[in-house]
């Protein structure tokens, strides 16, 4: 009898450390190629070259523009080679399609809400988080075009706390909003002074019918001086690989949060090189 209860004993304890690795090989089943799926939608993973598979990442989310996929992000060898040098963990969530069949991003501004994506963002951390040992004191949300908009969106109105938001080439829409009810943030944002996709100073698109406007950049900016006790601080100006950056340092802001607008002599584009710089301001604020 004491030998079958050993054997019994014996065989539960493989059974449950069989079902532990299953699980955790079902959690981190997704990858570049594979989808990791939520409720709402999806993501894809990349997880650093040199990754030892237990070491905590610090993380990047970053959001694609409007009709553009997480597959075009990936596809960005400077933008995936740059971050996994860093050891840091890409998670690239998919937009949502809209009525006419584009992919993009729901927020306030924006008619035709398919998904509340303050929402679904929310559910990529925590779920990412838990497929994943990520580093949550370094966390970085980046985007371009319309995936930039979500960024300031997501800055302003989200759940999650983020260590820094990196947005590039978008903005808030109109109406554009006066204060953020998720309070002061660290906010690096880069932009094209000849950019005619998404000009500094706005513009209307979409059907007469029912048209949008893009909100004025400089607007959104002073908005987060304010937001961030700036409003009085004087800019130092820095010279960074062709961009000329305007910084609100952290150390003379009431909110202890920095404020960075970098400008580019180009148009409506991004390089993955920007996405690194800004995980890399990210990763020295806490050295400030």
């Amino acid at each position: 009898m004491i030998r079958a209860r050993l054997s019994r004993f014996v065989f539960l304890g493989f059974a449950v450390l069989w079902a532990m690795v299953i699980a955790s090989e079902i959690a981190c089943a997704c990858s570049v190629t594979t989808p990791c799926t939520i409720e709402g939608g999806s993501y894809l993973a990349a997880t650093p070259k040199d990754w030892d598979g237990k070491t905590a990442m610090p993380i990047v989310i970053f959001l694609h523009g409007y009709d553009s996929s997480a597959q075009d992000v990936l596809a960005n060898n400077e933008l995936v080679q740059g971050l996994s040098e860093r050891h840091a963990l890409l998670i690239v969530p998919q937009g949502i399609k809209n009525q006419g069949g584009k992919t993009g991003w729901s927020f306030a501004s924006r008619e035709n809400r398919a998904r509340d994506d303050i929402d679904f963002l929310d559910r990529v951390m925590k779920d990412a988080a838990r497929r994943f040992p990520v580093d949550t004191a370094h966390s970085l949300v980046s985007g371009f075009s319309l995936g930039g908009s979500m960024v300031w969106y997501l800055a302003c109105f989200g759940h999650t706390h983020f260590t820094a938001y990196a947005p590039i080439a978008g903005s808030f829409w109109v109406p554009e909003p006066e204060d953020c009810p998720s309070g002061p943030q660290n906010i690096r944002h880069i932009h094209g002074i000849s950019d005619e996709t998404m000009p500094m100073i706005g513009r209307v698109v979409g059907p007469p019918e029912h048209p949008s406007r893009q909100g004025m950049v400089m607007r959104g900016i002073n908005t987060w001086q304010k937001v961030n006790g700036c409003a009085q601080v004087t800019p130092r100006l820095e010279a960074l690989k062709g961009q000329i950056c305007r910084i609100w340092p952290a150390q003379n802001c009431t909110s202890g949060r920095e404020l960075v607008l970098c400008l580019h002599d180009e148009g409506h584009f991004y390089k993955g090189d920007w996405v690194a710089q800004s995980f890399d301001w990210m990763m020295g604020l806490n050295l400030r």
